[in-house]
């Protein structure tokens, strides 16, 4: 029902929301912003739409998805490395990853 989907989201939300905060505790903004800097290096952007249209023009362009969980469903694979699942992915040829690693 929406109200029982709409509980479980206010419970992701506020529960998103605390670690956040805690977050923000452990590692400061400096921090974070030189993590990106680095992972943008190593990993260059891709322009998703472009990505999306090339595969698209030979096909069918395939955007895979990492998920643990779901707040309906339950646990889907909660286990799963999302690093080593991606790369799986990538090396499969699809377009992009949509990953989605809550707890």
């Amino acid at each position: 029902s929406c109200k029982m989907v709409a509980s479980i989201l206010n419970t992701i939300c506020d529960q998103r929301r605390k670690d956040v905060a805690v977050a923000k505790e452990t590692v400061s903004l400096d921090e974070l912003k030189s993590q990106i800097d680095a992972a943008n290096k190593e990993f260059p952007f891709i322009d998703f739409k472009a990505r999306l249209r090339a595969d698209a023009i030979s096909g069918v362009a395939v955007v895979a998805e990492i998920k643990r969980a779901s707040p309906s469903k339950g646990d889907i694979a909660p286990k799963i490395l999302a690093g080593e699942q991606g790369l799986k992915y990538a090396q499969a040829g699809c377009a992009g990853i949509s990953v989605l690693t809550e707890p």
